[in-house]
């Protein structure tokens, strides 16, 4: 597992389980990885031009998936992509998430609270 962190959350990526960081403040991810270097391709920011960045490092069998962003226009040959976005929120979901906390295989982590009135320091602090 490789991610995109800033140099601030690097230690905190790691001990998430990534087993290397790419600090996205200094360097461009798909220039780091290299030509058809990885599997699979998780995109949760939304970027554009990252699905075209994405057919560039994934091999061939990988799969190209955005929570947020678009599509690739061209997408290399024998690379899966997907858009996956929860248009609403179902039962199910919040079930299936819940079962992960309690199975230990999913730990959210607070960093810091806010009141709700002071959602505006909560974004910035993200």
């Amino acid at each position: 597992v490789i991610a995109t962190t800033s140099a601030s959350n690097r230690q905190f990526v790691l001990s998430k389980g990534a087993d290397d960081v790419i600090d996205y403040t200094s360097a461009d991810w798909s220039d780091v990885l290299g030509a058809d270097s990885v599997d699979v391709v998780l995109d949760a920011v939304g970027r554009a031009g990252t699905g075209e960045a994405a057919m560039r490092v994934l091999r061939g069998g990988g799969r190209y998936i955005t929570l947020l962003g678009v599509l690739a226009v061209s997408p290399k040959a024998g690379v899966r992509q997907a858009f996956c976005q929860l248009s609403h929120v179902q039962t199910k979901y919040l079930d299936m998430l819940k079962s992960f906390v309690d199975a230990g295989k999913l730990s959210p982590t607070i960093v810091e609270t806010f009141r709700l009135e002071d959602i505006g320091l909560a974004i910035a602090a993200s």
